[in-house]
């Protein structure tokens, strides 16, 4: 129980110093780029941004449901080698909406961006269908200035 509320608070800090400094780029995610297809469930647009530091990246996303799509949510991890870093997830989406997320990152050749999305009933006991894609963070586009 320690622990949890340990990584809580840590990531309530971390959110609080930081979210002045993101507030530009995430104003400043492309409203015209295209709309990546990691799977059928969402739609995705992800870009980086360098960090506020200097010393890192700070990816952004913008997700939506895809139309006819059963309920669906999605998010994404960065990955150091095989440990998780960074989470990000958007919650059940609500239809026609899309919703915004940022995760940090450190620059560096093991760092990596896993894009996951869920769908099906949440209510129901048999469960939900899982897709992942995983991207270099070298090879995503910058975000627009």
């Amino acid at each position: 129980m320690g622990s949890i509320r340990r990584r809580f608070t840590a990531a309530l800090l971390a959110l609080a110093s930081t979210g002045l400094a993101l507030t530009v780029p995430l104003a400043a995610t492309p409203a015209e780029a295209a709309w990546s297809n990691a799977g059928g469930l969402t739609r995705f647009q992800v870009c980086r941004a360098p960090a506020p530091t200097g010393h890192g990246w700070v990816v952004l996303a913008k997700v939506r449901k895809r139309a006819g799509s059963p309920d669906a949510r999605a998010g994404m991890t960065v990955l150091h080698g095989r440990e998780e870093r960074q989470r990000w997830s958007s919650g059940w989406l609500p239809r026609h909406r899309a919703e915004r997320g940022w995760v940090r990152s450190r620059r560096g050749p093991d760092v990596r961006l896993r894009v996951w999305q869920e769908a099906g009933d949440r209510d129901s006991p048999v469960g939900t269908a899982l897709e992942v894609a995983t991207y270099d963070l070298r090879s995503l586009r910058r975000c627009a200035a």
